[in-house]
């Protein structure tokens, strides 16, 4: 370990950092909960004292949860990752509304943005959703597009050809969210999965709605874990925070400032009880303001 970190910079961070892959010597201006770092291993070295965790590897030494202000701490990873305790608006905008939509475009947070024109791109090109994914881009909001995929029964060069259409009518889109995900068919995804990421870095979302198998995780940057509108379930949340959304709808005020403290980094709650996706919760800007 030691000759290990001689070559290492130490990097300090607070609410976003970065990994390498490979050895990273690490410091925290904040307290910080590692069950949320999907990495090998974390190591760290306190009053003559190793300890580690892993949710990896099993070994002989004490383990760890919790990182304080000002620890040093060493990560191992496979691949390099972008950190962050920030929350992350992840927003079905599936109404026809340009006053809403400016009021999305204007807000001063994190945002990913689904765009459903037609359940899915649709035929031929609607300019006032052309101007819309340009502004959303324009003020480092991330529209992506929606596609539904009927539990994996969909025809998968159907699928493929509205990613297509999706490239070809908006070439500003930054992703795709498919709707309707079914755990078990893994291959299916997988498929559409690099099928996309052969085109280009887009971002990929796979809506699960429930419970999510794990391997799903390997295949889309983002997997909503839970849709709906039962408090117990942001427990699906734990395995894989920093990849994890949550959408809940029905839910009122003083519950969702709660909600937003689950461990999922992307997160939408609305206190619509149907349609909760064709307009915006009552409570908004309140919701924006503690994402923060």
């Amino acid at each position: 370990m030691k000759k290990l970190i001689i070559f290492i910079a130490v990097i300090v961070f607070s609410k976003t950092f970065f990994v390498n892959k490979g050895w990273n010597l690490l410091g925290t201006s904040d307290d910080v909960n590692v069950t949320n770092f999907d990495v090998d291993i974390v190591w760290k070295y306190k009053n003559s004292v190793w300890s580690y965790f892993s949710k990896k590897y099993n070994l002989n030494y004490k383990k760890f949860k919790t990182l304080k202000k000002g620890e040093g701490f060493w990560i191992l990873s496979n691949k390099n990752i972008i950190f962050s305790n920030k929350k992350v608006l992840i927003l079905p905008l599936y109404f026809y509304d340009m006053d809403k939509w400016n009021k999305i475009i204007n807000i001063n947070n994190d945002e990913i943005v689904i765009i459903n024109p037609l359940n899915g791109p649709g035929e031929a090109k609607d300019n006032n959703y052309k101007n819309l994914i340009n502004s959303l881009v324009k003020n480092k909001k991330v529209p992506i597009g929606y596609i539904f995929t009927n539990y994996g029964k969909k025809d998968i060069n159907d699928i493929k050809n509205q990613i297509n259409r999706w490239i070809n009518l908006y070439p500003k889109i930054k992703g795709f969210f498919f709707d309707e995900v079914k755990n078990g068919n893994f291959n299916y995804y997988k498929e559409i999965y690099d099928f996309i990421k052969n085109k280009g870095n887009f971002l990929v979302v796979l809506n699960v709605g429930t419970k999510p198998d794990k391997n799903y995780f390997n295949i889309a940057d983002i997997v909503v874990v839970y849709e709906g509108k039962d408090k117990e379930y942001t427990k699906f949340c734990n395995d894989f925070p920093q990849k994890s959304a949550l959408v809940m709808f029905n839910i009122n005020k003083e519950d969702m400032k709660n909600l937003i403290n689950a461990k999922c980094r992307y997160i939408f709650i609305n206190d619509s009880k149907i349609n909760s996706y064709k307009k915006l919760p009552s409570y908004f800007e309140d919701e924006i303001k503690f994402l923060k």
